[in-house]
């Protein structure tokens, strides 16, 4: 087309028209992008929640502690029981710490105790 008129619009589509070009589509329901988007959203909540737990495993293996197989079912619970039954000792509090240093004499403890 060498200009574009409403004319030469016509003229194009009644062409298309007569050669067979266009033929009927199926155009889907509301109802199947609904559960299209309901289904994707399933997917990608799935995605995340696996990373998480890829990312809670990963800690914990950080501390030599490792889950083994478990289900999805079964792995709050074996994480918390592992957590929960480190052998190693905690952290020390601040008032251990506190009583450490006056027993060293110095302002600040610069001992490798903790």
């Amino acid at each position: 087309m060498r200009n574009k008129t409403d004319k030469a619009d016509a003229r194009g589509i009644a062409h298309i028209m007569r050669t067979g070009w266009l033929w009927e589509v199926h155009v889907k329901s509301d109802k199947s992008y609904r559960l299209r988007l309901l289904l994707t959203q399933r997917r990608n909540l799935k995605h995340k929640f696996l990373d998480i737990e890829n990312a809670i495993r990963h800690s914990i293996k950080t501390f030599a502690l490792r889950l083994g197989r478990v289900g999805h079912d079964e792995f709050e619970t074996r994480v918390c029981e592992l957590v929960a039954d480190d052998p190693r000792p905690s952290p020390p509090s601040p008032t251990s710490c506190c009583a450490h240093v006056r027993r060293c004499g110095r302002s600040t403890c610069g001992c490798t105790r903790w």
